[in-house]
């Protein structure tokens, strides 16, 4: 596993600081939420390590030579939200102040592009290649049901932001593990046009009218959704705004921040395991 550069024995970015520690009586429950969730995650990369291993065998792969071995692990890191950040690695932790996740969102990246950024051997690409189809079937499979069932709860246009998301009423059911964010942008930037979830207007993007988004917007605004909470505190502060368009007050702001996070940290499909 160290060969392979497995992520095992790092800090979660589920937990980018250890000062909750320090609390009474919160600083035990909060470190022993710590050590169960990094616990699990540990085992269960080193088991689906170990499996990998297993089918590379089964498939004459030569585990001896380090391009297969460490394309497994990047792999493997890869499927438990642990992208790589190539250069940014050396701050990985003072860029996840900044920015929520930043190794889940290089880990879905990852998962969509087949690691077209990272160099893989052709046995771990054939493999990313079959989890994506798998976990598109899956979501297609669920959004297919949902739709079914009621024709207004599922969007089908990427463009929009309700994208691989189940609608009932106000509430939105992410079944792409957080990835259909990416892809909307990615759609948005193609196209040149963005469909709204709440209109369903389309509307195209450069087109230098007064209040239109251009690409930049576009691009801008992705990341921007991506701030961690302490940062996006700091960005409603500084514009006089919250993401729901109202003016920042210092009780909403603290409940944003003590609010839990659903993280998607894994995508794997179960029969992989």
């Amino acid at each position: 596993q160290a060969k392979a550069k497995l992520d095992v024995g790092n800090m979660e970015e589920a937990y980018p600081t250890t000062l909750p520690e320090k609390l009474p009586i919160f600083g035990r429950l909060y470190k022993a939420s710590e050590t169960a969730y990094t616990g699990f995650l540990y085992r269960m990369r080193a088991d689906i390590f170990d499996k990998y291993i297993e089918i590379a065998k089964d498939n004459g792969i030569d585990l001896t030579d380090t391009l297969q071995v460490e394309s497994i692990g990047r792999l493997v890191n890869s499927l438990t939200g642990r992208g790589n950040l190539g250069s940014l690695e050396m701050i990985g932790k003072q860029v996840n102040t900044i920015f929520f996740s930043p190794k889940m969102v290089k880990s879905s990246f990852d998962f969509l592009t087949l690691h077209a950024a990272d160099k893989m051997s052709s046995f771990a690409r054939t493999q990313a290649a079959l989890n994506l189809l798998k976990v598109a079937s899956g979501m297609a499979l669920i959004l297919g049901v949902a739709q079914a069932i009621n024709p207004k709860s599922v969007e089908l246009d990427p463009r929009s932001a309700d994208f691989g998301k189940i609608k009932i009423g106000d509430t939105r059911f992410d079944v792409s593990g957080g990835m259909g964010s990416m892809i909307t942008l990615a759609a948005r930037m193609i196209t040149q046009s963005s469909k709204s979830s709440t209109t369903g207007k389309v509307s195209p993007l450069n087109t230098g009218k007064f209040g239109s988004q251009t690409t930049g917007d576009v691009f801008v605004n992705y990341f921007t959704n991506k701030l961690s909470p302490a940062a996006s505190v700091v960005k409603d502060i500084a514009n006089q705004s919250t993401f729901a368009g109202g003016k920042p007050i210092i009780l909403g702001e603290v409940s944003n921040l003590l609010t839990p996070i659903d993280r998607k940290s894994t995508r794997l499909n179960s029969s992989h395991l």
